[in-house]
């Protein structure tokens, strides 16, 4: 019940209406890229690897200074849609330290180690796409140096 009023309050503070039938192509290219991507690359992982990627959370501290600049700078976000990410400063850091052991317990050879490591930071790399596409102005350079949006290539 607390997850459903959270997606609600996160829903509201993109100002989506729910009564209207979700449509992915309002999501930009590039987050939506990011999320697809991200899903394909954790569904056929090992419970190691699922642990492994869980480990951003011990960098929860960060989010505070995330939560903080995302209402700076976009002002029109609902207050109540960023709850979401104001808890996950204190529960994160616990489930990030609660996830370390598994890992260190579960990787015992240099390869499990080398994948945990690399899971982690493809995890910590998948919430950088959205930021660079927005960088980037939406454009993606294709073939002969035409512009077309990205996903669109």
């Amino acid at each position: 019940m607390a997850r459903a009023a959270s997606d609600a309050g996160r829903f509201r503070a993109r100002r989506w209406d729910h009564s209207e039938p979700w449509d992915a192509s309002r999501v930009p290219a590039g987050r939506r890229l990011a999320v697809e991507g991200y899903v394909k690359f954790r569904r056929p992982r090992s419970v190691l690897d699922r642990v492994a990627a869980s480990l951003t959370e011990l960098s929860a501290s960060l989010t505070r200074v995330r939560t903080v600049a995302f209402e700076r700078h976009h002002p029109w976000t609902e207050a109540d849609g960023l709850t979401y990410f104001r808890t996950r400063v204190g529960q994160g850091a616990r489930d990030g330290e609660e996830a370390l052991a598994p890992v260190q317990a579960w990787a015992h050879t240099g390869q499990q180690q080398e994948r945990a490591v690399m899971t982690l930071a493809f995890t910590c790399d998948v919430p950088w796409v959205p930021r660079l596409a927005v960088d980037r102005g939406g454009v993606g350079q294709c073939r002969g140096g035409a512009h077309r949006p990205l996903g669109h290539v």
